[in-house]
């Protein structure tokens, strides 16, 4: 048996992730897998299966005559086009396309249980045949817990982008009302855009802070000194239904998150979670907790517990290539 990998496009790390653990599983259920760049009209009665990471893709494939197709879905395409570019028949055409490419999938990869809601509710596709894995690029790393004074010493971060959908002005504002009861506090910043946001750290008055930018590899080193990381987000289907590999980074280092519940996949699995808090207006923006958590002796091998508990199969490699490989077998 074999499969066809059509991946032929400039991905990300967490792509190329996504997409490895797809065809080890396959590797784990007995199939061969070869790389294409492109999709080529299959002979009658074929066997062979193919995996595709674009809507598009999938649509071709059928068409061109593959026994199975499997698509990999990242995201929402049309809501992520109407947020940049504000286009409703650009938008209208992108959904045409998203709902034909379901619709010629034989099986499809999510990376969340509010995406498959999303399509339901959308499109009323109740999509049987599929399974859920997150977006993420790290798995626990116990040393990284250990850190001397990693939480004693309240240091907040941020990682990322300074877009409006990252929310940086509303993290600083935050983090400012965090400064105010917490006099120990320091806000960390790693961005590219480093004099906008000095911009916005001085107009909200923050007094301890630090500004840089490291480059990928380095980021384990930080998240090891960070005891707190912001993930805030607005209410958005684009945000509903994600998977930010932010999250899964700052699990694997014992940073304790400080997250939005749009969110909703990683707000359901950390729900009444001691070491992470969900920071909305309705609930005063988490700060009580925060600030308990501040004042906390906490212990290492405790946080430790609890995310090996709540996060140790959600981003765990391994457990998804034997779950996929079980439904692989199966089908």
């Amino acid at each position: 048996m074999k499969l066809y990998i059509h991946n032929p496009y400039s991905n990300t790390t967490v792509t190329e992730d996504y997409v490895d653990t797809i065809k080890c599983a396959f590797h784990a259920a007995g199939y061969e897998t070869e790389r294409i760049q492109t999709l080529v009209k299959m002979p009658k009665g074929n066997d062979a299966s193919v995996l595709v990471v674009a809507n598009a893709d999938a649509t071709r494939a059928r068409r061109l005559g593959y026994s199975r197709v499997y698509l990999w879905v990242q995201g929402i395409i049309p809501e992520e086009s109407y947020m940049r570019n504000s286009s409703r028949l650009r938008s209208f055409i992108l959904s045409r396309i998203e709902k034909k490419g379901l619709k010629s999938a034989d099986f499809t990869f999510l990376v969340s249980h509010a995406m498959h809601t999303h399509f339901k509710d959308k499109y009323g596709m109740n999509l049987e045949d599929f399974y859920v894995m997150p977006c993420f690029n790290s798995h626990i790393d116990e040393k990284r817990f250990m850190h001397t004074d990693k939480y004693k010493n309240n240091l907040f971060l941020y990682a990322g982008g300074l877009d409006a959908w990252q929310c940086f002005d509303e993290t600083v504002a935050l983090y400012k009302r965090i400064e105010d009861e917490v006099p120990n506090a320091t806000l960390r910043v790693l961005t590219k855009n480093r004099e906008a946001a000095e911009r916005v750290i001085r107009a909200h008055g923050v007094r301890s802070y630090s500004i840089d930018f490291r480059p990928l590899e380095c980021m384990p080193e930080e998240l090891e000194a960070a005891k707190f990381g912001f993930s805030l987000r607005r209410s958005h289907p684009v945000n509903h239904v994600s998977t930010p590999t932010k999250l899964s980074s700052y699990v694997s280092c014992g940073v304790i998150p400080i997250y939005s519940k749009y969110v909703k996949d990683f707000a359901s699995i950390s729900a009444g979670m001691k070491y992470a808090v969900a920071s909305d207006e309705e609930d005063g923006y988490g700060i009580e907790r925060i600030v308990e958590l501040c004042r906390a002796d906490i212990a290492p091998l405790a946080v430790l517990e609890e995310y090996r508990s709540r996060y140790g199969e959600y981003y765990s490699k391994d457990y998804h290539i034997k779950e996929i490989s079980k439904i692989i077998e199966k089908r």
